[in-house]
């Protein structure tokens, strides 16, 4: 049992490992991409059909646009420091989850004695 919780542990600091990796990437990539989505929220093809339900969402989308812009330009800067604590953050926590359901097995697991005892 000890063998597939530190398996799964390995496995999920693996993924945590691969998602940090990718936001350092998208973080540290500069914002200039999101010029390209402004432009595309305006050529949408359903956007008649959802000005139509929610008026006002191009300007909603625009504003919200611009301040993730704003938002990303100012964590770019500190991209690396952000995702170091983040990942070491989820990192413990994987490793202590992984040490509480050891020691919830080991705690769990009937003793030798006991054990022998009942053949007996």
């Amino acid at each position: 049992m000890h063998v597939a919780i530190w398996i799964i542990v390995a496995l999920s600091l693996g993924f945590w490992s691969v998602m940090a990796w990718a936001l350092h990437a998208l973080l540290s990539h500069g914002s200039g991409w999101f010029a390209d989505l402004v432009a595309l929220a305006d050529r949408w093809p359903q956007a008649v059909w959802i000005d139509a339900w929610i008026p006002g969402w191009r300007e909603l989308l625009h504003a919200a646009l611009d301040l993730t812009r704003q938002a990303l330009g100012w964590l770019g800067d500190a991209a690396p420091w952000a995702v170091w604590a983040l990942w070491g953050m989820g990192a413990l926590f994987a490793v202590g989850c992984g040490a509480l359901m050891s020691l919830i097995v080991a705690l769990l697991r009937p003793k030798p004695d006991a054990a022998a005892a009942r053949l007996r």
